[in-house]
């Protein structure tokens, strides 16, 4: 890279109120690397920063977070700069796996659809796993494998909230979820058997299911067990994501052990154990505790 010249020159002809906005605008893209990278590159003259400040403060303005989901790229072209938008590396390959940004959710999981980290309480009980859920985001990749957690303890105490800030975090750094009621998405497959005879209604959310670029599964344990939806529709789901290496996260009243008992007992202990074992293989296991805060003091 060539050595940067003095700013004296290129600020001269500009009206005096904006010389020393310009003259400190321009020192702080200069300093940046990626601009440093950018200017070499095109072996672009120094003067011409003050001539395109817009652009570069346009691309700074938008360069983290994004605009309308795409990032700005600084062009050298015709001798001009310009900003040009496109998609983040993750967001590409999103459109080629055919993975849809953003949250859905169901009239259920919609109930929480404002909470954040930062409307969570933070008390002995709970401290390690708001931890845990915040560096989860901060990390978060797509494609990066992450495994799932099963949070259980008993009615009220967080654990659908907890995970709700989770969700709508992720969905605002730009990835896809899906957050579903599990008695919600059962009771819609059994209905559709009433109303028509051969119903596309469970293969649709087997289907969007099992392709969600991380799915949550709230309250688990609360549907009827039986052999169709232990056998033809959750396990299936798992399955299709364990293959896909796709992250999952439940919440339940119950442990995984429990949770597999109550299988068991309705629908025999093999395949009981085979969705356990699904299970187990996207989830590590978390234990919530504290008071029902539902509750009335």
């Amino acid at each position: 890279m060539s050595e940067l010249k003095p700013l004296g020159n290129m600020v001269d002809n500009l009206p005096e109120h904006r010389k020393k906005v310009a003259r400190e605008q321009t020192k702080q893209i200069l300093a940046d690397e990626d601009v440093r990278q950018f200017i070499s590159e095109n072996n672009i003259k120094k003067e011409m920063v003050i001539k395109y400040l817009s652009q570069f403060k346009e691309y700074f303005k938008y360069r983290d977070n994004g605009l309308n989901g795409k990032y700005p790229k600084l062009n050298f072209k015709h001798n001009q700069v310009s900003v040009g938008y496109v998609f983040s590396q993750e967001d590409e390959q999103r459109i080629k796996d055919g993975v849809r940004k953003g949250i859905v959710r169901d009239y259920v999981t919609s109930k929480t659809k404002g909470v954040t980290f930062d409307d969570i309480e933070v008390d002995p009980t709970n401290a390690f796993l708001k931890k845990q859920l915040i560096e989860l985001v901060e990390n978060y990749r797509y494609g990066d494998n992450q495994n799932g957690l099963w949070v259980h303890g008993k009615v009220g105490i967080g654990k659908t909230y907890m995970i709700s800030a989770m969700a709508n975090t992720l969905a605002e750094k730009g990835a896809g979820v899906v957050f579903v009621n599990w008695l919600n998405t059962i009771t819609k497959i059994m209905n559709s058997y009433s109303y028509q005879q051969e119903s596309h209604e469970k293969e649709y959310q087997i289907d969007r299911l099992s392709k969600a670029e991380i799915l949550i599964i709230d309250d688990v344990g609360t549907e009827k067990s039986t052999q169709h939806n232990v056998k033809s529709v959750l396990y299936q789901v798992l399955e299709n994501r364990t293959n896909a290496l796709k992250p999952t996260f439940f919440t339940s009243n119950y442990s995984i052990a429990e949770y597999e008992e109550i299988n068991a007992n309705n629908v025999g202990r093999m395949d009981a154990e085979r969705l356990t074992e699904r299970i187990e293989m996207l989830a590590k296991e978390v234990r919530l505790t504290g008071e029902n805060k539902r509750k009335k003091a």
